[in-house]
């Protein structure tokens, strides 16, 4: 029985998504940093998580039944901000704080907390596009973030739908696709 790992995110739109890859890039290229160049932007909603294979088309009926009440909202893009934590520093692009984006990850993470008990999910929020994690050394984090903290950088998306990405063993690809409810 084999595993798969999974997540829950919001997707940028590709004029948005080609900006912050450029960003990306720049961290590549300047301060020696490329891992966060194999996951398309994204605003994690859910964590990675590990599901059997066998439970695969479980998880994609729970995904597109799962109740949200959120409504299409549009989230924008403001800076850049950093996670100084000392074994991985994070550099990312900052959404700014909007009710629904808070709204829908509750919504979703209570449902699949109680049709995934078994799963630790962690409620912990912290809305980011990640520009830059893992192979970014102590050093080069200092350097990227003295360049990248008083950057400015406005951009924004409707969020009309979530995306379902599972990992295919080199990159994460993008599954099932749920709108956001239309109605309100």
């Amino acid at each position: 029985m084999k595993d798969s790992l999974y997540f829950i995110a919001l997707l940028a739109p590709d004029d948005v998504s080609a900006e912050i890859t450029a960003f990306k890039q720049h961290i590549a290229y300047n301060f020696n940093s490329s891992k966060a160049l194999r996951v398309m932007p994204h605003i994690i909603l859910l964590p990675p998580f590990k599901l059997s294979t066998l439970k695969h088309e479980g998880l994609n009926r729970w995904f597109l039944n799962a109740s949200v009440s959120v409504s299409p909202f549009t989230i924008k893009l403001n800076g850049f901000g950093s996670f100084n934590n000392s074994k991985n520093p994070v550099i990312y692009v900052t959404p700014e704080e909007v009710e629904e984006l808070r709204l829908l990850q509750k919504e979703l993470f209570n449902s699949f907390r109680t049709n995934y008990p078994e799963i630790k999910a962690i409620l912990n929020f912290n809305p980011h596009m990640t520009i830059a994690y893992r192979d970014l050394s102590r050093e080069d984090y200092e350097k990227a973030w003295l360049y990248y903290k008083d950057k400015a950088y406005a951009a924004g998306f409707a969020v009309n739908e979530v995306w379902l990405l599972q990992h295919n063993g080199k990159q994460w690809i993008p599954i099932t696709r749920k709108q956001l409810n239309s109605t309100s």
